[in-house]
């Protein structure tokens, strides 16, 4: 008698168990869809210290293939076409280019670009990091 109470303890502790693992695995993935929506990347695998050595690895398998709903890859440009199309328009003008002017120019040379708020920032930026471009009193030119 006092043997089947023990049995059936044992047996409830670990259907609570394998409830809780499948609890915490579901955690684990929204957490890991979450890191992929914010754009750092990183694959996930059994036995790793932070997530545990105990979880299935057909879970992890599918999760490495999932793409999260909403999720993008983003399309940035070429490196270096940006300092590329600020020179080839300095080189086209005759003077001094504003910094508004000079991303203007590079917008409808058809860089890509989501937001011009930021291209904004950038062509400020690598304009003045650039050793050929000379930062004026009224804008950018060519050395």
């Amino acid at each position: 008698m006092a043997g089947e109470s023990v049995v059936s303890a044992l047996q409830s502790l670990r259907e609570e168990r394998a409830r809780l693992d499948r609890a915490i695995l579901a955690l684990e993935m929204l957490i890991a869809q979450g890191r992929r929506r914010r754009g750092r990347p990183r694959k996930l695998r059994p036995g790793t210290a932070e997530l545990g050595a105990s979880l299935p690895s057909p879970s992890w398998a599918a999760l490495e293939t999932e793409v999260p709903p909403g999720a993008r890859r983003r399309k940035n440009a070429p490196r270096g076409l940006l300092r590329e199309r600020i020179r080839e328009v300095l080189r086209k003008a005759k003077g001094p280019v504003a910094p508004f002017a000079l991303r203007d120019a590079i917008l409808a040379s058809g860089y890509p670009t989501k937001s011009p708020k930021t291209l904004y920032s950038a062509v400020f930026a690598a304009a003045k990091a650039d050793p050929r471009v000379k930062k004026t009193a009224s804008g950018f030119e060519l050395r």
